[in-house]
Order: structure tokens, then C-alpha cells, then sequence
């Protein structure tokens, strides 16, 4: 792949049945779900509106019980390439979203949420970016957050810093406190089966930006082509601390104490070690996440203050913040 090569040609569609051949799709798109059918049907419509055809669209049900396999089989015979696949029980957001990406057979990937729309362009100009630029592993643009009839809310500007030439800023930039809406950009996909992809912890997503920034840079479409739709029924809304979310990317944590700003920090940890990186690089990243740690020192004794009550016999879980940085 050469920077100076030219933009790679939207092609025709990729048709797809279970049991049949077929070539290999440019991009996979991943639309993990539960219970999402107030908003599936305009994200799936957005999905297969793109101006690069050569796609496949992978929806995984995590054993929803309202219209979700309805919606999805109707969408499944209208377009040959969309692949519904169901699970017998809820794995966990975090499980689900993996289990997307598994399946998957593109070059390239991209989440994409039930209740979020996208642009007709915003994976032909990803894909684009990233043919052009062989050091990038994520292509995202910018985000406009939508209300539930679609309306424009915000245009959420955050300068990432994913593009930053040095490794061990790169991973400073990306490790910081942020919405982590990045993650539904496109993303190459050997480059994210190298990463662990969204781990069963709080920030789950944020720890996959990190392992991806010290495998190459991310990249910016200064458009906003991705819509982030804010509903009541929002799992962001939802999930009012760091316990919550962490047992909605995985069930089996619910009322455990699971020390989210510590797990965190461990995952950072990992990064260091699971990613191949020189020893000069992987020390310099080491100090940055020790920044991170006084950065965050609220959170983490936050977590030893709840094990402490869980120890002395009080309900930890009565009362709990995600405190600020």
C-alpha cells in the first residue's frame, strides 16, 4: 500500500448467503442489539444507503424480546448483504460487540449501534483515508449528536490527538477521559484481532483506542458524518458510574465489586505488554499511564473506599459517583 496511491474505487455489491461462495467484502459492518427496535430500522437504512456498496452488514441479537428479530429478518431478505445472527441468551454488551467483529470478513470493520446513523459518504471517505495512509489502523469522523426525532444537539469537537507521530503521546492522548465515540470509526481489522477488541470491564472501549493508538495512528474525516442519537433509553444514559457500565459490558459482574478505576488501570497495563513495542517506547508509555494514575486518583480510591464498606459489612453500591478528574 503506497501514500501516494490513488483513492481505491467504490465497488459493486457483495452478495452473500449462508452456505455459498462469495468474494471477499471491503468492509464489515457490525450492528451488535438488544431490545433496539425504536431505532433499527433508520440505523440499518443508513447502513445500506452507503456510496461504497462492497459491504457486508453483520447484526448480532443479544436475545432481545421486543421486534429486534423481526426487523432484522425483514432487513435480511431485502438485502443479500445483511447476516442475522441470534444468541440464545444476553452475553453482555461487551461479548456481543466482539462477537460482531468474529464474524466478520472485510478488510476493514465498523461498529455501528442500533439507536446512531451514519452518513451516505462516511465509509467511502474512511476507507479512503485509510487506503491513502498505511500507518493509520482507525479512520473516524466527526461526531454530530443527534435527539431522538434526529434533530442536531451539539457538533462534539474533541481534538483526540490519534494522529500524534510519537507513540508514547499518542497513547497519553487516547488514554484520557473522553466519550470514546471514535470507536465506531473503521477501523483495519487485523490490526483490531491484535488488541483483545472491547474488553468486559468500564472503558472498555477507551482501553481498545489505547492498544490501537500504540499499534498505528487515528485518523480524522473533519466531517460530521456520524450521528450519535441521545435518547432516554440510551445505555450512556443509563449508566450513571463506572460499576454500572462496567456490568453492562458484562452481566456476570452485576453487584460484584470489580474496582472499575483499577481494572482500568490494569488493562492500560496490559496494553504495554500484549502490543509488540520497543522497550524505550513501552517505558515512556509507562510514564505516561503513571500520569494517568495521579490523573485519576479520585476514581481509584474511590474503589478502595467501596471495598472497605463492602468489608465492614455496608452496602457499597448505595450511593456511588464517577468522580471527576
Amino acid at each position: 500500500m503506497s501514500v501516494s496511491s490513488p483513492p481505491t474505487p467504490v465497488r459493486t455489491p457483495v452478495a452473500e448467503r449462508e452456505g455459498g461462495s462469495s468474494p471477499t467484502p471491503l468492509v464489515s459492518v457490525g450492528v451488535p442489539v438488544y431490545n433496539g427496535a425504536r431505532f433499527l430500522e433508520q440505523a440499518l437504512a443508513s447502513i445500506r444507503a452507503q456510496t461504497l456498496s462492497d459491504i457486508e452488514i453483520i447484526i448480532s441479537d443479544n436475545a432481545s424480546t421486543d421486534a429486534t428479530p423481526d426487523i432484522c429478518r425483514r432487513a435480511a431478505a431485502e438485502d443479500c448483504r445483511v447476516r442475522y445472527t441470534r444468541l440464545e441468551r444476553n452475553v453482555g454488551a461487551a461479548a456481543n460487540f466482539n462477537r460482531c467483529a468474529a464474524l466478520a470478513r472485510g478488510a476493514y470493520f465498523k461498529w455501528a449501534a442500533h439507536d446512531d446513523e451514519i452518513a451516505p459518504t462516511l465509509l467511502e471517505k474512511c476507507v479512503d483515508r485509510l487506503e491513502r495512509d498505511p500507518r493509520a489502523v482507525l479512520c473516524y469522523s466527526r461526531t454530530r449528536v443527534v435527539d431522538e426525532q434526529g434533530r442536531p444537539i451539539e457538533d462534539y469537537a474533541y481534538d483526540l490527538g490519534g494522529d500524534e507521530p510519537d507513540v508514547a503521546q499518542r497513547f497519553a492522548n487516547l488514554i484520557r477521559g473522553h466519550r470514546c465515540y471514535e470507536v465506531f470509526g473503521v477501523i483495519r481489522l487485523d490490526a483490531l484481532r491484535q488488541t483483545g477488541m472491547i474488553l468486559p470491564c468500564a472503558h472498555g472501549d477507551g482501553v481498545l483506542l489505547g492498544r490501537l493508538g500504540l499499534l498505528g495512528t487515528l485518523v480524522e474525516v473533519p466531517e460530521p458524518l456520524f450521528f450519535a442519537r441521545s435518547h432516554a433509553g440510551q445505555s450512556m444514559r443509563m449508566l450513571g458510574d463506572y460499576q454500572s457500565y462496567a456490568e453492562w459490558f458484562d452481566p456476570v459482574l452485576r453487584g460484584r465489586l470489580v474496582f472499575p478505576y483499577w481494572r482500568i488501570l490494569l488493562e492500560h497495563a496490559r496494553s504495554l505488554r500484549c502490543i509488540p513495542l520497543p522497550w524505550t517506547h513501552r517505558v515512556r508509555c509507562a510514564r505516561q499511564l503513571l500520569r494517568w494514575a495521579v490523573d485519576f486518583r479520585n476514581g481509584l480510591k474511590l474503589d478502595l473506599k467501596l471495598a472497605a464498606r463492602a468489608y465492614c459489612g455496608r452496602n457499597p453500591f448505595r450511593r456511588r459517583a464517577t468522580p471527576a478528574r
